[in-house]
């Protein structure tokens, strides 16, 4: 039976995903046509290739074969699709760049609006999401990430550390005594780790906690709405006139800044340049990031 690049997609996604609607979703289609496909291969193989639990659809042994498969015929594209991208000395063209929600609109932007002038031939994407995407995957060219341990298949500088702190609105500060007693905001339990989280979670006083986001943007704005007090970089908090600090900058807080991309792509002209201008913009604002210039 010949298979096709749309019959292992087709498998991947709905794999990945877990139900029709999820794979449709990731290919681009309707719900009606990932099950048409989906029942075309099981017909041209004589195997049935997944099984429908309440779960979702889970793999039978013929269709983990074929997943296998089709994960390696993947990586060897993408990692093709890098070495090519990687050896391309255009300054023209897409370029994907993944960050947080607060870093991208509160750093990012001012110093895209410079890149796109100085270079109008390149494309920007600005995927942001608080979650880790994968640049094997090519999911983003280069990532802006806070942490402390990049991941070791990734290539990048480091452009400062970040600090951060407890903040609350200068009003809700100075009307109680004691800042244990105000209310806290807090990370939404969303499956995801951090260190921000882990250390609020670690400090508030169980029952004090009134409202939860898994953005630190969210977050920003409900200190500064006078929702309680919660931890912010201090490059957020510091120039907000309507918030105030509660402590100094607490060391087991600080991460690391970083610019990062994979190994195959940072000769690419376009992810050099964008890279190198990144770090220069940044790193002029080191000060802020590393919360001295408060």
């Amino acid at each position: 039976m010949p298979l096709t690049s749309s019959d292992l997609g087709t498998v991947l996604a709905v794999a990945r995903g877990g139900s029709l609607s999820a794979a449709a979703r990731t290919l681009g289609v309707n719900h009606s046509t990932v099950s048409r496909r989906l029942a075309a291969l099981e017909a041209a193989s004589g195997q049935t290739l997944f099984r429908r639990r309440s779960g979702g659809y889970v793999a039978t042994p013929a269709g983990e074969t074929l997943i296998e498969a089709a994960e390696r015929m993947e990586a060897e594209l993408q990692g093709l699709e890098r070495l090519l991208s990687g050896r391309d000395i255009r300054l023209r063209g897409s370029l994907r760049l993944t960050a947080p929600d607060d870093i991208a609109n509160h750093l990012l932007l001012p110093l895209l609006a410079d890149f796109r002038r100085a270079f109008p031939g390149i494309v920007l994407e600005l995927a942001i999401d608080n979650r880790t995407l994968n640049l094997g995957r090519r999911e983003a060219d280069v990532a802006l990430r806070a942490t402390n341990a990049p991941q070791a298949s990734l290539v990048g500088r480091r452009v400062a550390g970040l600090a951060a702190t407890v903040y609350a609105a200068r009003g809700r500060r100075a009307a109680v005594a004691r800042p244990e007693d105000l209310p806290w905001v807090a990370w939404e339990d969303d499956g995801q780790s951090n260190t921000l989280k882990a250390w609020v979670e670690t400090e508030a006083p169980p029952g004090r906690v009134v409202y939860r986001a898994n953005s630190v943007a969210n977050q920003f704005a409900a200190l500064q709405a006078g929702l309680g007090q919660g931890v912010l970089p201090c490059y957020l908090g510091d120039p907000a006139p309507d918030l105030v600090r509660v402590l100094p900058p607490q060391p087991a807080l600080e991460a690391g800044l970083w610019i990062l991309t994979h190994p195959d792509l940072r000769q690419a002209a376009r992810v050099a340049a964008l890279t190198e201008f990144l770090f220069t913009g940044l790193k002029r604002r080191e000060g802020l990031l590393s919360g001295r210039a408060a």
